[in-house]
């Protein structure tokens, strides 16, 4: 057996790629969440000396030797291990190595050979484990012990469970304040949902790359002007961009972080990266230094109010989402890859400007960008639907966004509207391709909620029309349905697709309303807000989703009508809530039901009975 060292809580930016790492997740991607580094090995490299280096690596960081514990009725730990060697594989290997985390650390080497020596060389680990940081960190150690360097480690680090236990001690004033949720709440009401709704199931995403030379120089330049850093420089260059692209007002976007501000981190081996929301916001009436000056506040704001406490944060948003639409809501993505501080190589760097594009199968509902830097230049990087930009709209985005790096850069007193009129992004009419259910600003498919409704038992036919109110819409259904029920499938439906919106009311007809008749008179009316727990239904279902949340969750009694949030329960259980429901004799149920709007009396409708639990009745 192996000996552990330290045992620990799960750092805030451990905790989602735990919950990512569950069977749910690993069987719907085909794979645990991984990240790889090529390293840039020299020139004859031994697998013996580059073994003895991911040795020593191991040895000084307890990222690359720590496990995880499985799911269960108490939070997750993690376990260092006193020692580890990691595995090292050849790239042609039938199997690679199995990335069960509470069995064996995640960190390993995948290797090509050419006679005696290794000629290429893949860190891997999984995302839990190490962030893109962490692996240049690494990266620097290996090469420099491969160079004979007799100290080849950065002075003293913080090791992941440290910095776990100081961020528990931290969480009455920074997540039991309630600062960061109200903080949420307010930024996801002043942002319209689905403004660029993606519908459908057929789609392709494109995939942009172009390389600018001197941009990242440029981007110094703006941020010393500014008194900022580089990354606010180029965020506020895409938040132009998409202003003048899309005409939005406030954007709510998703920024990677390193999330390295405290002492001691700065070189530490571990996952310590997460992920903020901030918005952008632009006052035409401001200079570009004025402008990168408040994105930094925004952002400075956003990060003391992230994802610290995790849980919390990732629950809320995502009922936020379900209950008003998400696709695009959040529109960009933003990842720097290799962090921009650390400068990629010379061998990285970018002479000239080039454009490549491509293309995969498979819907993609947001813009996702991804910043690498080429010292002295950048390599920016986009994929989203092609449905959204098409290869020209790609190509005329990344360089409007270049060139607004480059204005940013010159005077930090030049207007706003000088700078705009520098910008030529393409002509955006998505929108008109609906179509869609209007809600205020926000935008929702008919379509999608009306084949949620078709999938519910007893529902053959159904039709949706905008409430009375004008801020709700109504649902027909046609057919022996126990509108509840409905309701329930819907609460499940929008829990995962964002263009799905809840009906505030459901109408059972015996023929849907048409442009020849007048709505027929419904034969049950179900208005959820006063309806709904006077509907609830108590069954061997119901009692095994309260028995194993309750179980998970000591001291909370659950309410079939609330949501797993509303009734408290913790998000980093409910893997644990999961495995419980599955071995009571039900299919297991997905877990973001329990993150959404499904109160616990829908997920309880969505169980269905094994085999085995069906055979023992």
């Amino acid at each position: 057996m192996d000996i552990e060292t330290r045992v620990g809580p799960l750092t805030w930016g451990q905790q989602i790629f735990w919950y990512y790492n569950q069977p749910t997740f690993r069987e719907e991607w085909g794979h645990v969440p991984l990240i790889s580094h090529r390293l840039a090995l020299p020139e004859g490299t031994s697998a013996a000396a580059l073994q003895s280096a991911l040795d020593r690596c191991a040895e000084r960081f307890e990222a690359l030797r720590t496990v995880y514990g499985p799911p269960g009725i108490e939070r997750p730990r993690q376990r260092v291990l006193a020692a580890y060697k990691p595995v090292m594989f050849e790239a042609d290997a039938p199997d690679e190595p199995d990335f069960d985390l509470s069995r064996a650390p995640g960190f390993r080497c995948r290797i090509v050979r050419d006679g005696g020596a290794v000629v290429s060389a893949d860190l891997l680990a999984n995302q839990i484990d190490l962030d893109g940081h962490s692996m240049v960190i690494v990266e620097r150690c290996i090469l420099a012990m491969l160079a004979g360097d007799a100290d080849p480690f950065p002075g003293t680090t913080v090791q992941p469970i440290d910095c776990a236990e100081a961020e528990g001690s931290r969480a009455g004033l920074i997540a039991g304040s309630g600062k960061g949720l109200a903080w949420h709440a307010e930024a996801r009401a002043r942002v319209a949902r689905n403004f660029a709704p993606i519908s459908g199931s057929d789609g392709a995403t494109g995939m942009a790359q172009l390389r600018v030379p001197d941009l990242l120089d440029r981007a110094e330049r703006a941020a010393r002007l500014s008194r900022t850093t580089e990354p606010t420089v180029l965020q506020a260059a895409i938040g132009l961009v998409l202003h003048g692209w899309l005409g939005v007002e406030d954007c709510l976007m998703s920024t990677a972080v390193s999330n390295r501000w405290r002492p001691g981190l700065r070189h530490a081996v571990g996952r310590f990266a997460a992920e903020i929301d901030w918005i952008f916001t632009l006052d035409p009436k401001w200079t570009s230094g004025r402008l990168l000056q408040e994105v930094h506040a925004t952002l400075l704001a956003g990060y003391r109010a992230g994802a610290r406490d995790t849980g919390a944060c990732t629950m809320a948003a995502v009922r936020d989402n379900c209950a008003f639409g998400s696709s695009m809501a959040k529109p960009v993505f933003i990842e720097y890859l290799d962090f921009l501080r650390d400068h990629a190589p010379l061998r990285h760097s970018v002479q000239d400007m080039e454009f490549r594009y491509e293309t995969r199968p498979g819907v993609n509902t947001r813009l996702r960008f991804d910043l690498v830097p080429r010292w002295p230049g950048m390599e920016l990087r986009l994929e989203t639907d092609t449905r959204l930009a098409s290869r020209s709209d790609s190509e005329l985005l990344l360089r409007s966004i270049a060139s607004a790096v480059e204005a940013l850069s010159e005077d930090p007193d030049r207007p706003i509207d000088a700078i705009m009129d520098r910008i030529a992004a393409p002509t955006f009419d998505h929108v008109s391709r609906g179509p869609w259910i209007e809600l205020g600003a926000s935008r929702f498919s008919p379509r999608h909620v009306r084949e949620a409704a078709l999938g519910c038992e007893g529902v053959v036919d159904a039709a949706v029309e905008e409430g009375d109110d004008g801020a709700s819409i109504d649902l027909y259904a046609v057919g022996a349905v126990d509108l509840a029920a409905v309701h329930d499938h819907l609460l499940q439906a929008a829990s995962n697709d964002p263009l799905v919106v809840v009906p505030g009311r459901y109408l059972a007809v015996p023929h849907l309303p048409g442009a020849r008749h007048a709505a027929p008179e419904p034969e049950a009316v179900f208005v959820p807000r006063t309806d709904y727990r006077a509907r609830l239904v108590t069954d061997a279902r119901a009692a095994a989703v309260i028995a194993a949340v309750e179980q998970c969750n000591p001291g909370l009694r659950a309410d079939l009508a609330r949501t797993y949030a509303e009734n408290g329960g913790a998000y980093m259980m409910i893997p644990g809530i999961v495995g419980v429901i599955e071995r009571q004799g039900y299919t297991r149920p997905h877990p973001d039901w329990f993150l959404g709007l499904a109160s616990l009396a829908a997920v309880a409708n969505g169980l269905r009975e094994t085999e085995q639990r069906a055979g023992r009745r």
